[in-house]
């Protein structure tokens, strides 16, 4: 067993991870972030979105147009500050170790960009997206794909795949590293894997596109990257859009 000073103190050094590493400077141009746009869009003007996993509040500024009100949530100091800065609702919270604080039903819309890879327990990350959901409001997710086609191609010639990392600071193991140190990965799905994880909270996927990677890379992996883009299970990255449907046992008598 761990004893709980220990416990805390890799609490600790998880949370000095992220002090830095966190989402910054998110473009509409990027892929990823044009189809969470466009996903956004087609769900027409909401009253709440939450965007978990905030960081500098970027991505929340493109959201806001959408929405009456945008809140975040970050574990960075440093980019909640940026994230107020430039107007967003923030809180400062750890959704790795603790319950969304906000109370249930609170949102039309949630979005977790690059979030769910970095949690432990996805289940109980995904039961908290659903108990702060509105119901049949809708999750927008991105994450990267275990089984893109260069991973595929990666585990053949014996390296490690991209977007895992068996040391949580150290990059090793990889072909080319695509950043420098380790990216805080811990759970990198397939598409099949996600879809069924989805499925059990009951957050039904509705629309699933793919996504290149935000890193550009040179001609002619840049055009590969693109054409297979089209093919969600291949592609290096996730975007899906869900729908919270009611749970069935709430309708059976206890």
């Amino acid at each position: 067993m761990v004893a709980g000073g220990e416990r805390r103190s890799r609490t600790a050094r998880v949370r000095n991870f992220y002090a830095t590493r966190y989402g910054k400077d998110e473009k509409p141009e990027s892929m990823r972030v044009n189809l969470i746009l466009k996903a956004l869009n087609a769900l027409g003007p909401v009253r709440r979105i939450l965007d978990v996993g905030c960081g500098d509040g970027s991505l929340s500024v493109l959201l806001a147009p959408n929405s009456e009100q945008v809140a975040g949530i970050e574990v960075s100091m440093e980019a909640c500050l940026i994230a107020r800065s430039r107007g967003v609702r923030v809180t400062r919270a750890d959704v790795e170790n603790y319950a969304f604080p906000f109370q249930p039903e609170s949102f039309d819309v949630v979005v977790a960009g690059e979030v769910i890879e970095h949690m432990t327990d996805p289940d109980e990350f995904l039961q908290e997206v659903a108990r702060v959901l509105k119901p049949h409001g809708h999750f927008i997710l991105t994450t990267p794909n275990l089984a893109s086609w260069y991973n595929r191609l990666l585990l053949l010639l014996g390296y490690q795949p991209h977007h895992t990392d068996v040391s949580f600071w150290h990059n090793v193991g990889k072909f080319r590293p695509i950043v420098d140190g380790a990216s805080g990965h811990v759970r990198v799905f397939t598409l099949r894997a996600l879809r069924e994880l989805l499925e059990i909270h009951h957050l039904k996927p509705v629309s699933i596109e793919g996504s290149t990677v935000a890193v550009p890379l040179p001609f002619p992996l840049s055009v590969v990257e693109r054409g297979l883009s089209r093919f969600p299970s291949i592609s290096s990255v996730f975007v899906v859009m869900t729908q919270k449907e009611t749970d069935p046992s709430a309708h059976l008598g206890g």
